[in-house]
């Protein structure tokens, strides 16, 4: 069976993970060929997490799951860990006495309870008062509900989620009105701020990532700037070390480490190094999204034929959310760093194989499957390929310490 899941973080006031929505396709139709949809349903979520598990699909931070009625009368979310389960209830369940009753078992049992889309509708109350999160789509909600959700919210001790939050405006407003989660993609959207001056340990960052386009690397040059800075130091030896390379005997000197990484390595190490440092001020997912982009930018590559052009779509992947992290504009950027000509273009947004294959990438951390569909297909890659790298992606950036 072909599992596809993607997950889209939800973060907290100060823009740290809380949880990830796991979204859950069945497989390459996008569509369940069952007489019950319910019972197909069951079957996917529970086979894929068995098959994946939700540590590994997380990093340990709490799973939001979707659950229709019947899958809420039917105690499927008991089959599952409550330590890392939010049950998410759907807008559509209606507050039944049978649903009422399973919630409540699962309350007692130590789950947590969300409500999707929720709306200010006398009958939902009583799922509300069983409920320790719910969730507000900030597409579809009238401001002055907005505000009002929230209020009624924090009088009944529940946790309220703004979603579908695409700017950084509507971020700030629902900060204001007392949301407590967000979810939604403002935090990987760019808000361009002109004639800013780049902080020195940002240029020294910035310095690095030259250094990685370089097209001879000067591992002399590298070694003098990774020494100047003790994390980076460490950073690389606990690279090294790791179970990924399996090296029997230990590293412990940087001129070693780079010889060993080989110059290909360390052109994505450094990236990889200097996109986090630089993103230390904002949200650690921005980083850690760079990461999982890159490495699965540069599997896709190879699954399609494009084992030439790797490195250049690890780099399409790796520097995708440069402009949120610098809050600068693609253009100007681009224009600073001696990037290949392919790779700025595809950064700048023209249509070429590297773009088409980051297009992909997106499209399926969203789970928009039908554009991932119609991707996969233009690159001439087997879309059933596309979850085990996603996951082979994750693995490594956990393995690197991003996770």
């Amino acid at each position: 069976m072909n599992v596809f899941v993607a997950r889209q973080p939800i973060f907290d006031r100060r823009r740290r993970v809380f949880a990830y929505e796991l979204l859950f396709r069945s497989g390459l139709e996008n569509f369940f060929d069952h007489a019950d949809p319910d019972q197909a349903t069951s079957s996917v979520i529970s086979d894929s997490l068995s098959v994946l598990s939700l540590e590994q699909m997380t990093g340990g931070h709490p799973a939001f799951i979707n659950f229709t009625q019947k899958l809420i009368e039917a105690g499927l979310a008991t089959l599952l860990p409550r330590e890392w389960l939010v049950v998410e209830i759907l807008e559509d369940v209606p507050p039944t006495g049978e649903v009422l009753e399973a919630c409540a078992g699962l309350k007692q049992g130590g789950y947590r309870l969300a409500l999707d889309d929720f709306v200010l509708e006398p009958h939902l109350w009583p799922l509300m008062e069983l409920a320790d999160i719910i969730k507000v789509d900030f597409r579809h909600t009238e401001s002055r509900y907005q505000e009002q959700i929230a209020a009624r919210a924090r009088t009944m001790g529940v946790k309220a989620v703004a979603e579908k939050v695409e700017t950084e405006p509507e971020f700030d407003q629902a900060k204001a009105y007392g949301y407590d989660y967000f979810q939604g993609y403002f935090f990987c959207k760019p808000t361009i701020i002109t004639g800013r001056d780049i902080p020195a340990w940002k240029m020294q960052s910035l310095q690095l990532l030259k250094e990685a386009q370089a097209r001879h690397i000067e591992f002399k040059t590298v070694a003098e700037i990774i020494r100047q800075e003790i994390s980076l130091t460490y950073k690389l030896l606990r690279y090294i070390n790791s179970p990924f390379f399996g090296v029997r005997v230990k590293i412990d000197s940087v001129n070693q480490a780079l010889v060993m990484l080989g110059e290909e390595n360390v052109r994505k190490w450094l990236s990889m190094v200097a996109m986090a440092n630089l993103a230390r001020e904002g949200t650690a997912e921005l980083s850690r999204n760079s990461f999982i982009r890159a490495t699965l930018c540069e599997s896709l590559g190879t699954e399609a034929g494009l084992g030439a052009r790797v490195t250049d779509l690890f780099m399409v992947g790796l520097f995708s959310l440069i402009e949120v992290v610098l809050s600068r504009s693609m253009p100007d950027i681009v224009a600073e760093l001696p990037l290949p000509d392919g790779v700025a273009a595809a950064l700048l947004g023209e249509e070429n194989v590297l773009r088409n294959i980051l297009d992909l990438v997106v499209s399926y951390e969203r789970g928009e499957w039908d554009q991932c569909s119609v991707l996969a297909s233009a690159v001439g890659l087997r879309e059933e390929r596309i979850p085990a790298l996603y996951l082979e992606a994750l693995s490594r950036v956990q393995a690197l310490g991003a996770e």
